[in-house]
């Protein structure tokens, strides 16, 4: 089942390849357990030098008691509010600030809560930008159109989805079903498709959504009506479509099926804040400045923070111009 076969629970799983995919599903279908199950693979195997989790919610708590393996692996974590943006923008909204960040810290989780929808697209693109810099890493993306506008067809987060496998990024995409309000959704699965190596869709009952993901599963849509809970159809790299279920995945990537527990995260303390900017002096760009740019064209900034300014772990630069 998508090319993968059962294991021995004792060995590593078998480092996946070029593992680009976007799950979609609602609400407790099933589609992020899916999602962590086979980022928790690739963790282990080593198959990037890189790991990285973005989520508009702590979602990450959720997922790390998904599968066993994650309990004691040290992620970073950063949680990011517009107030916390306001503070340092010229830094916070820099992809060449995150990439810095995405060199020296290769596991990392970041949380993009409590923001307008403008912000956190804009947030989006800065941190597709700073991925494509970086390059060697596996990112899961979850509730993808939080962070996608729903007609800009130039955004940087489709670059890194179209580009991102020549720089080695391996992306688990996550998204309720949307793709017959958000249009960019629908690029995605159908005209995108080549791009990720596999679709997958949970249970679909809305005629309007049935038609949209028609364009990936064709003749096979219909059945997206028939799925039980945690079933679901995929669309594989050769155009094959498949019929399964997380605990065939489970199997096949673990060797048992494993059920959500309660991961004590708190006890554990396995976060440690990166940025915590300080006011700048002067007079700093707004966030709502910077998002009022063209992406990928931020403002110069009006005081141009110190390289020795304290900024937590990471130092302020000058905003450099994002990669085209």
């Amino acid at each position: 089942m998508l090319g993968l076969k059962p294991k021995e629970q004792e060995q590593k799983p078998k480092e996946l390849v070029n593992t680009r995919m976007i799950i979609f599903g609602d609400s407790g279908s099933g589609k992020s357990a899916l999602g962590w199950a086979f980022f928790v693979a690739a963790y282990l195997s080593g198959a990037r030098k890189r790991f990285f989790v973005i989520e508009p919610e702590a979602y990450f708590y959720e997922g790390f008691g998904i599968c066993a393996g994650l309990q004691d692996a040290d992620f970073d974590w950063v949680e990011l509010n517009e107030e916390v943006l306001a503070q340092n923008p010229e830094v916070l909204l820099s992809p060449g600030e995150w990439a810095k960040v995405f060199q020296e810290h290769t596991r990392l989780v970041i949380t993009a809560r409590d923001m307008r929808p403008r912000v956190r697209e804009y947030l989006g693109g800065v941190l597709a930008d700073a991925l494509l810099r970086v390059g060697d890493a596996i990112v899961l993306w979850d509730e993808l159109p939080a962070f996608i506008p729903e007609r800009d067809r130039d955004h940087p987060i489709l670059q890194l989805i179209n580009a991102g496998r020549k720089k080695g990024i391996d992306l688990i995409l996550i998204s309720q079903f949307r793709t017959q309000s958000h249009p960019i959704l629908t690029k995605i699965a159908s005209e995108s498709y080549s791009a990720l190596n596999y679709v997958f869709a949970y249970n679909v009952v809305d005629g309007n959504e049935l038609r949209a993901l028609s364009t990936v599963f064709g003749d096979r849509t219909p059945e997206l009506r028939e799925l039980d809970r945690l079933q679901f159809l995929v669309r594989l790299p050769n155009g094959r479509i498949e019929r399964s279920s997380n605990p065939e995945v489970f199997q096949a990537l673990f060797g048992y099926s494993p059920e959500p527990v309660e991961p004590q995260l708190q006890a554990q303390e396995p976060y440690r804040t990166l940025f915590e900017p300080e006011p700048q002096e002067g007079s700093p760009q707004s966030v709502q400045h910077f998002v009022e740019q063209p992406q990928g064209q931020p403002p110069t900034p009006s005081a141009t923070p110190s390289p020795s300014a304290p900024h937590g772990e990471a130092q302020a630069v000058e905003p450099s111009s994002p990669t085209p």
